[in-house]
């Protein structure tokens, strides 16, 4: 990629995170988002000594918050987001540049890299819309999945030259599963699909000496992330704590059904993506007239994602993970050729129906600019009365830039957590009698309180404030 190209790239894609990543943009200094708060507070919790899923929990991964971690290195109470968002854009523009050195296995032709740009245009209008704020575990397991869809694309372009899987290969796959299996384990769906395909053709070609070899390499490269991670925790005695909550709670969690039925814009922004990639791929198969590894990797990595994403739609940014296909599809089946109209007018119909979906949420800039702190009061509570507090149904938000501390390792997301494994609700009331929170932060006329909590609340606390339908209720007598 030429120098003229690639800051164009760093432009572009910084003005995405600028106008669109609201959670980390300087353009929105009082929008923390949800899960973006709560995974900053649990960097932050890291820097503080806190030990991850013993004593702060989350059904996230560790690699997640330890990148966290270093995004929070400025500010006293995480205020400081520059880190963050540097990291953010350096994270999205190599997992662009892997896709990009992908689309030219095929064909590195002048008009495949004029192509490059107006599909990399079209797969961030979609990225803009299902990204919700920004830095969330979805996010940043784009380079991993990029890097292995790289790879992917390029044995299976030369396999004519190189029928053989290269080991080296199977090693990166292993630690870009591995890495994104301790963010979170899903989001690793198109490693899976395209190294199922790799697989196939290794049997069907009966090249079962490389198929062991690739399957040893690939073990050693999850080995090399997962043993220092695991030794670590080890260290920290907090192992089985690690584990439960990252694989084994989320087992549970994904055996509650997430699907949901959607309609209009909707249903459109989940799966115009999918019909679109559906479509290149049809179309660059009229026009080649031959079925390639290439092609029957696509489709099995396309169709396993559709039917993943289809059972657990209910989020709009779990659909990020789908966005690297998209545009790969994008740069592998179509280009500015004259044969390729229908791919262009495919990929034109994508740009057209998420750019008028993305004009809304810039609408919301102004107001965004100048939005009050809706958790400022919780900053002006005294520094030692910040230990212990506890946030119940309000967002995570409310401890960052206060410097609250929860009285429980089950910080938030209690509403989500506690009906999937009641001993963690167990466990949260006894720390919420033996070590009694100072400041319980509520979200106002919210019903499905805790019984248990409500009691102490009517009978242990007196309402101090409240505003932005947050209520603050302060330990009686304290």
């Amino acid at each position: 990629m030429k120098k003229k190209q690639l800051l164009f790239l760093i432009i572009f894609l910084t003005s995405v995170m600028l106008l669109f990543s609201s959670t980390t943009s300087p353009l929105y200094p009082n929008s923390y988002g949800v899960d973006s708060a709560f995974n900053r507070f649990m960097g932050l919790m890291i820097r503080r000594g806190k030990t991850l899923y013993s004593e702060i929990w989350d059904n996230k991964g560790p690699v997640l918050f330890f990148l966290q971690a270093i995004g929070t290195l400025k500010g006293t109470h995480n205020a400081d987001v520059t880190l963050t968002f540097l990291m953010q854009t350096a994270s999205l523009l190599l997992s662009v540049c892997f896709l990009c050195r992908a689309g030219m296995e095929t064909s590195p032709s002048k008009k495949k890299m004029l192509w490059t740009f107006p599909a990399v245009i079209c797969a961030m209008s979609v990225f803009a819309k299902v990204m919700e704020g920004g830095n969330l575990s979805e996010e940043w397991s784009l380079p991993m999945i990029c890097c292995s869809l790289f790879l992917l694309v390029k044995y299976a372009a030369n396999i004519a030259d190189c029928p053989t899987h290269p080991r080296r290969y199977a090693f990166i796959h292993g630690v870009c599963f591995a890495l994104i299996a301790f963010i979170r384990v899903n989001n690793a769906v198109s490693i899976c699909a395209g190294l199922l395909a790799v697989g196939m053709y290794l049997i069907f070609r009966k090249k079962w000496h490389n198929l062991w070899e690739n399957i040893l390499f690939g073990l050693l490269g999850i080995a090399a992330v997962a043993v220092p991670v695991c030794l670590y925790f080890l260290a920290k005695n907090a192992l089985g704590d690690m584990f439960y909550g990252v694989f084994l709670y989320n087992l549970k969690y994904a055996a509650q059904r997430t699907h949901k039925t959607f309609a209009g814009a909707e249903l459109m922004d989940r799966y115009l993506p999918f019909i679109a990639s559906y479509l290149l791929v049809l179309f660059g198969l009229i026009r080649n007239r031959r079925f390639r590894l290439l092609d029957g990797m696509m489709l099995l990595i396309i169709t396993v994602n559709a039917l993943m994403l289809w059972n657990s739609n209910i989020f709009l940014h779990y659909f990020i993970i789908y966005v690297p296909v998209l545009l790969l599809t994008m740069l592998l089946y179509a280009d500015l050729s004259l044969p390729s109209l229908p791919g262009i007018l495919t990929a034109a119909a994508v740009l057209a129906f998420f750019v008028q979906e993305d004009i809304p949420l810039l609408s919301g800039l102004p107001d965004a600019a100048g939005a009050p702190d809706r958790f400022a009061y919780a900053a002006s509570i005294p520094e030692e009365e910040k230990d212990p507090a506890m946030v119940l149904y309000a967002s995570p938000e409310a401890y960052l830039n206060s410097g609250l501390i929860p009285c429980s390792r089950y910080a938030a997301y209690h509403f989500a957590h506690f009906p999937v494994d009641p001993a963690m609700k167990e466990e949260f009331l006894r720390d919420m009698h033996q070590n009694k929170p100072t400041w319980i932060v509520y979200l106002s006329g919210y019903e499905g309180i805790i019984t248990e909590v409500k009691e102490m609340l009517d009978s242990e606390y007196e309402k101090v404030h409240e505003e932005f339908d947050i209520a603050y209720y302060r330990l009686s007598g304290f």
